[in-house]
């Protein structure tokens, strides 16, 4: 009778200890996600087959999406399966080689010399250094687009910070990790959860550092839309396609490049919610008319306009002339803007400012019907956020909850 393969009863044991912290974690989407990948994997050792391929992840990818489909719009599930496909797709593509180059020195006669007890730890050491390298390169290559996609920043120092910290996670955190939880039943796990802590410092003071160091985050503009499917299709061509054909899917990342060298227009005239923020593209980027107000809206349109200013900076460039209580501009086309924040309106005030070609927003003004174009509180509660876009000779504006009622899940959507 032949013994219980111990490689299959770790895999077993791994899906149970998966599924009870999938449980204890309140099954988040991220850990949903992370439990299904590992799931297909530990599945595949039990019947003898690859953990990590292409086709596993495949199948991953199906089973998350299939319980939860807006899972593909999600940053998360973007950027861990493009981390994942390539490093699976990398390191195959290493073992290939490496097996031709043996092959290739069999039948040439050639003979492997066994190294010295020396010369495997430095063999060892070697393909360590060459698996960080090579793995952060590879996962930062396939991650650093969505990352710049949706954050609108890139960090040039991500292999230094990695080559710094991971060695202490592999070496001192996690394995001090497993030795506290073994150690807690018999109150021994002090030694323990101090190396693991030393480790931790560690990770955050190389990020500290790096953080610190000049150029670590720099702002990137908005991409146009078709950007990310292009760099999907080609990655997704290079990594499953086998022999030359797989170059071809550089032709759609460089193609995407190509588009985010030219960043699509940015709106001329960007209104929070309730007009409680105005922001207009000046001579020196977007200026904002308050230091303090609506401080995340502040922020997404500063870091989708790839700029690195902060909100103070921002309300202290020219472009908008400011006063108590209001503030104007004269945009790029002659149109003026007019914003009054005060919910005293002296008499006369509003037919005062409604003149043609005015763009007057007003949040606590009553309904008027004038010569301008009129946003006062029942139109901003109406529309929400809402971009001014300059065409020609006039102005379009973009409210931001037309946008959201085209989702099928939305009142009116459909």
């Amino acid at each position: 009778m032949s013994g219980v393969s111990a490689k299959k009863a770790a895999a077993v044991a791994a899906l149970i200890a998966g599924l009870g912290y999938l449980m204890l974690s309140g099954a988040t989407v991220a850990t949903q996600r992370a439990f299904v990948m590992m799931a297909v994997a530990f599945t595949a050792v039990l019947f003898d087959r690859p953990a990590i391929t292409l086709r596993g992840l495949a199948l991953a990818a199906v089973v998350v999406l299939a319980i939860r489909p807006v899972s593909l719009m999600d940053v998360g599930f973007q950027m861990s399966f493009a981390a994942t496909a390539a490093l699976v797709a990398g390191y195959e593509e290493v073992r290939r080689r490496r097996q031709a180059r043996w092959a290739a020195a069999e039948q040439a006669g050639g003979r492997r010399r066994r190294a010295g007890r020396r010369g495997r730890m430095l063999r060892l050491a070697g393909l360590y250094l060459f698996g960080l390298i090579f793995t952060t390169i590879v996962a930062g290559s396939a991650t650093t687009p969505y990352a710049a996609y949706h954050f609108n920043r890139v960090t040039p120092y991500g292999l230094l910070a990695n080559l710094a910290a991971v060695p202490a996670m592999g070496l001192m955190i996690a394995p001090a990790a497993i030795a506290a939880g073994v150690l807690a039943p018999l109150g021994l796990e002090a030694p323990a959860l101090w190396l693991m802590g030393e480790g931790i410092d560690w990770v955050l003071d190389v990020a500290h550092w790096v953080a610190g160091l000049p150029g670590a985050a720099r702002p990137v503009p908005v991409a146009p839309a078709a950007v990310l499917p292009l760099i999907s299709l080609g990655g997704l061509w290079l990594f499953l396609w086998r022999g030359r054909w797989r170059l071809a899917g550089l032709v759609g990342i460089a193609a995407a490049l190509v588009l985010w060298a030219a960043p699509a227009p940015r709106p001329e005239v960007l209104i929070a919610p309730g007009g409680r923020l105005v922001g207009v593209l000046g001579p020196e980027g977007r200026a904002l008319d308050h230091r303090r107000a609506q401080s995340f809206a502040a922020r997404t349109w500063l870091r989708r306009d790839g700029d690195g200013a902060t909100q103070r900076e921002a309300a202290a460039r020219p472009g908008l002339t400011r006063g108590k209580g209001w503030s104007s501009a004269v945009l790029s086309n002659g149109w003026r803007l007019e914003v009054v924040h005060g919910r005293k309106i002296p008499p006369g005030r509003i037919e005062t400012l409604c003149r043609a070609r005015t763009l007057l927003v007003m949040r606590y003004g009553p309904v008027h019907d004038g010569p301008c174009r009129y946003l006062g509180r029942a139109a901003l509660a109406r529309l929400g956020a809402v971009a001014v876009i300059v065409e020609g000779d006039g102005l379009r504006l973009v409210p931001a909850r037309d946008r959201t009622r085209r989702r099928l899940w939305s009142r009116g959507g459909g």
